[in-house]
């Protein structure tokens, strides 16, 4: 008896120890998109702000919502190196100043990107879509909050990594400053929760600018997106930017100050009704 007591009390001595090394254990990230891969996913878009477009008196007060939902499928191409992710629209729909406007899905163009072996964007390929675009994170470049582009090996909350990413042909850069915050789960998924804190780097002749952060929960066994949470600050000079020649750019949005907020999260399995 007195030897089951106290295999019981070094059974119970140990077990906080057995916990403490449980919540520091290190974590594996899948950082690349992986072939066969599709979901769908909500998205909503909400920018609140002032523009003053070329040639006008008095700025324009800028009260908007986008929500809509997106179909991403991965696919690999015939070479072993590529990954081809594809993101397109189902539905959408704009409310600006109170007015809700169902929209037609091919308002927004189907984009199309190939990643590399090292999860860097090759190139972006997007149909022309109409509008002026607004620097920072927005639905052409959604793809990037759909990756931690975390180092290989193991990370534990605190761990700390940079990104710079390029998506060609479009010529900013996105400086990413990524810390892993923790582990949660999001329902029966467990998810590492990554901040990331953003900056635009604009091309040559371009004075804009564009920052701010994302939250995002990926998937510990697929790296997949959970949900994500980001919001970009954008200010753009009254004068519209000039070419490398020397030339204003013919897309100048004008003057902006605006706060663009982006929520992502799945969508019901579904789909709509055509």
């Amino acid at each position: 008896m007195r030897r089951l007591w106290l295999a019981l009390g070094l059974v119970c001595l140990a077990l906080p120890v057995f916990a403490e090394e449980a919540a520091t254990q290190g974590i594996t990230l899948p950082s690349l998109f992986k072939a066969d891969d599709s979901g769908r996913y909500n998205v909503k878009i909400e920018v609140a702000g002032a523009a003053r477009l070329p040639g006008a008196s008095q700025p324009t007060r800028i009260d908007a919502l986008l929500d809509m939902t997106l179909a991403y499928s991965v696919g690999r191409l015939t070479s072993r190196d590529w990954i081809e992710v594809v993101i397109s629209a189902e539905r959408a729909s704009a409310t600006v100043a109170g007015q809700k406007v169902e929209l037609p899905k091919d308002t927004f163009p189907k984009l199309t990107a190939l990643v590399n072996d090292k999860g860097d964007v090759s190139s972006l390929l997007a149909s022309e879509m109409g509008g002026q675009k607004l620097p920072g994170i927005n639905y052409r470049n959604l793809i990037l909050l759909f990756r931690p582009y975390a180092p290989a090996g193991e990370l534990k909350p605190g761990a700390t990594w940079r990104k710079t990413i390029s998506l060609p042909p479009e010529p900013e850069k996105y400086e990413f400053s990524c810390t892993l915050q923790g582990l949660e789960d999001i329902g029966s998924v467990r998810t590492a929760k990554v901040r990331s804190d953003i900056s635009v780097v604009p091309p040559e002749g371009s004075s804009y600018t564009a920052s701010g952060f994302a939250v995002t929960n990926f998937s510990l066994d697929s790296g997949r997106l959970v949900k994500s949470h980001a919001e970009m600050v954008v200010k753009t000079p009254g004068a519209p930017p000039k070419t490398p020649a020397g030339t204003p750019a013919a897309d100048s949005p004008g003057e902006i100050q605006a706060t663009v907020k982006i929520d992502i999260q799945p969508a019901e399995t579904a789909k709509p009704a055509k």
